[in-house]
């Protein structure tokens, strides 16, 4: 009789962590869910963009002003190399 106490006790212990996991996997399950999701958002604004041409083409970088020889002498002098 010791030994089926016994028994009936381990087994009530171990139900005890199944609820806990129960709601672990819900909310990995949930986290999952959410993270496709937002995978899937990703992916359609790569594309949106890819298809909507926004590219550098056009675009001019400013000119760089050529340095007198004056202005070259006064950088210097400060220190400004």
């Amino acid at each position: 009789m010791i030994k089926m106490e016994e028994k009936i006790e381990e087994t009530k212990e171990e139900e005890k962590p199944l609820p806990e996991l129960k709601e672990l996997v819900e909310r990995l399950e949930t986290a999952n869910k959410e993270s496709r999701e937002i995978q899937q958002k990703q992916e359609d604004l790569i594309a949106k963009n890819l298809i909507g041409g926004n590219t550098d083409a056009g675009i001019q970088a400013p000119e760089k002003k050529e340095e007198t020889p004056a202005e070259y002498k006064d950088r210097v002098l400060k220190g400004n190399l």
